[in-house]
């Protein structure tokens, strides 16, 4: 029996002719084909029972041809397929060029049989197959030792992942360039969709964001900025190339008009191949939203406001502190990790939060809408405004404080006219400490 190759190896393909031709058939076949009188026919039992192999040979043989790269989380898996790919059709190659396959196709061409064409037909797609995916395993080869460096790199080396980008792109380049079949969209997106997919775990496992709250936000931060620079870094290096492609495409037109167009540009939307990279660099962006608003609404409980309406004010903000953390323990329960971007219901999910967020930046704005309004000196309204320093980021109170600015001018005008009207009063002749000499006290009473 001959062999045809699957996906995990090869498979029996039964070329079991010897049980339906026997020494008879054979010598006939053979002498029908140098004789000039009526074709030969043989028995309809033995055509029918080679017409049977003949339909076993082609469904195995197309299990083989007609499979296309699976969606990989890998860009090896790729290399990896087309090599299997290549080993099967060859091996398939050899057996249906083989002289028992041809034998069994004389004899269904010399009966006239339905099935002879399609057979035919279908030995001349094996030889288109293969050697496309000869080919394709020769153009892909020189990326593995990069793409193997890729795989291996730990999570201390991370940041330095944009070492690798360099060379792939480029070799990424000239396969698109000079490959007879790679040079296509739908397989430049499986390759370049596989390298996103896999810097995109690479960065999850790096980020390390797994009970992110508890984790120092000096230290989860870097690492999810890290982790969004990688994955931008990688787009740079494909733009690079993307503009060296154009520069190669405008020197082979103005060098060789009259000549075969050359290798066609990236004028794909950039969505093609880098949907799965920002979807991920959005969701880290995300995920930093929330460590930053965890941040900001963590000072609430410390804040305590003075004043004839500070008692009120702080209970307030005591409130929404305490709405805060609901809020943030109900969206932090959910049951799935913040960087998968295959889960949707964080979408959702982060919607509501937000939505709930903005509700309490609307009370804090009026807290400290109230506080500006209760506040009677600059020193009291530099007080509240400390207080809140971490949440003035927040546009409901930066809005606030916008909003006082006249009030804020006002207290500062009447502080300096205070201070305006107290120098040129006393400033002939200033209250000195005891045994302060005249010039230096005068000095340092000029300095308040």
């Amino acid at each position: 029996a001959s062999r045809a190759g699957g996906d995990d190896g090869d498979e029996d393909v039964p070329f079991e002719e010897e049980e339906v031709l026997d020494d008879d058939t054979t010598e006939q076949t053979q002498s029908s084909s140098s004789s000039s009188s009526s074709s030969f026919e043989p028995g309809r039992d033995k055509v029918f029972a080679l017409e049977s192999a003949v339909v076993l040979w082609a469904k195995q043989i197309k299990s083989v041809l007609v499979p296309e790269p699976p969606e990989a989380t890998s860009p090896l898996q790729e290399l990896d397929f087309w090599m299997v790919k290549c080993s099967n059709l060859n091996s398939l190659y050899a057996q249906v060029s083989s002289e028992p396959a041809r034998r069994v196709l004389s004899v269904l061409e010399s009966a006239n049989s339905n099935f002879a064409v399609p057979f035919s037909k279908l030995v001349e797609e094996i030889e288109k197959a293969r050697e496309e995916a000869n080919e394709n395993v020769k153009a892909l080869q020189p990326l593995r030792k990069y793409l193997i460096a890729m795989d291996q790199i730990g999570n201390s080396d991370f940041p330095s992942l944009p070492e690798t980008f360099g060379p792939v792109m480029h070799l990424i380049r000239l396969i698109w360039t000079h490959s007879r079949y790679y040079n296509t969209l739908p397989r430049l997106a499986v390759l370049m969709q596989a390298i996103c997919a896999h810097i995109v775990s690479l960065a999850r496992n790096y980020a390390n964001i797994r009970d992110v709250l508890l984790q120092d936000p000096s230290d989860v931060l870097p690492r999810l900025q890290s982790a969004m620079d990688v994955c931008n870094a990688f787009k740079v290096h494909f733009q690079t190339q993307k503009e060296k492609l154009q520069q190669q495409q405008g020197a082979t037109t103005s060098s060789t008009p009259s000549s075969s167009p050359p290798s066609h540009l990236w004028n794909f939307p950039p969505s093609t191949i880098f949907e799965h990279l920002d979807r991920f660099v959005e969701r880290c962006q995300d995920v930093v939203e929330l460590v930053q608003t965890g941040v900001q609404f963590g000072v609430l409980d410390k804040i305590e406001l003075g004043g004839s309406k500070g008692k009120t004010l702080s209970t307030s903000i005591r409130q929404v502190s305490k709405d805060f953390s609901a809020a943030l323990a109900q969206f932090m329960a959910l049951p799935f990790d913040l960087l998968d971007t295959q889960e949707k219901k964080f979408d959702q999910d982060f919607y509501e939060f937000r939505k709930t967020i903005k509700d309490l930046e609307g009370r804090l704005g009026s807290v400290l809408g109230q506080g500006f309004d209760s506040s009677g000196s600059i020193e009291s309204v530099l007080s509240l405004l400390n207080s809140f320093s971490s949440l003035l980021e927040r546009d409901a109170l930066r809005a606030e404080v916008d909003r006082k600015e006249a009030l804020l001018t006002n207290y500062l005008r009447g502080d300096l006219r205070m201070v305006n009207q107290e120098f040129f009063a006393r400033k002939d002749d200033p209250p000195l400490h005891a045994n302060m000499p005249p010039v230096a006290g005068s000095i340092i009473w000029s300095q308040g």
